[in-house]
């Protein structure tokens, strides 16, 4: 990455403490853990520019989120 544009993101706590967790796992800081996640859906070529597949969802080893919420933790 040559250029890196710093952005501001509200996350739920819970959603917060799961990729902490998931980045200590991993062995990488929160938003290593963030650029990663969002590298590897945006990376599908099944994506249609359009929400990530459920097949890769599920493979990660994020637990499910709630229901009622979107990827990111936001109310749908």
């Amino acid at each position: 990455m040559d250029e890196e544009k710093r952005i501001t993101v509200r996350l739920p706590a819970e959603l917060h403490e799961r990729l902490a967790a998931q980045a200590k796992r991993d062995r990488r800081s929160v938003n290593g853990e963030i650029v990663h996640l969002l590298e590897v859906v945006l990376a599908d070529p099944s994506a249609d520019g359009e929400s990530p597949t459920p097949a890769l969802l599920h493979s990660s080893p994020i637990p499910p989120r709630p229901e009622g919420r979107d990827i990111l933790g936001g109310l749908r």
